[in-house]
């Protein structure tokens, strides 16, 4: 563990969001997707209240995360970015091809 993870930690530190709610939302539904790519309120919540706990985000003007899933209009422009940047990293980690993952 590095020193600033350490620091970070002992003060309870989180990295804040500096893009929008909406880009939030995105992130967020880009996330759900990728792990299940059938839509799941349950999980979209779950991811959001999961990152919540990881990155600071502020999410005025709405009050929750629900809140902001109901009334916000998800921007992907910032999950756009990111995704052919991992969709460039994804099939080389072949984790389900790995000898780690055999069941014989």
């Amino acid at each position: 563990m590095s020193f600033l993870s350490f620091i970070m930690r002992a003060f309870k530190l989180k990295p804040s969001w500096n893009g929008t709610p909406e880009m939030f939302l995105a992130l967020v539904l880009d996330m759900q997707h990728r792990n299940n790519p059938v839509y799941s309120l349950n999980e979209v919540l779950q991811w959001g209240e999961v990152m919540q706990k990881v990155i600071s985000v502020k999410l005025d003007p709405f009050k929750s995360f629900p809140d902001l899933l109901q009334n916000g209009i998800p921007d992907y422009a910032l999950v756009k970015k990111m995704g052919t940047k991992l969709d460039r990293i994804e099939p080389s980690s072949g984790i389900e091809e790995s000898h780690l993952w055999r069941t014989h």
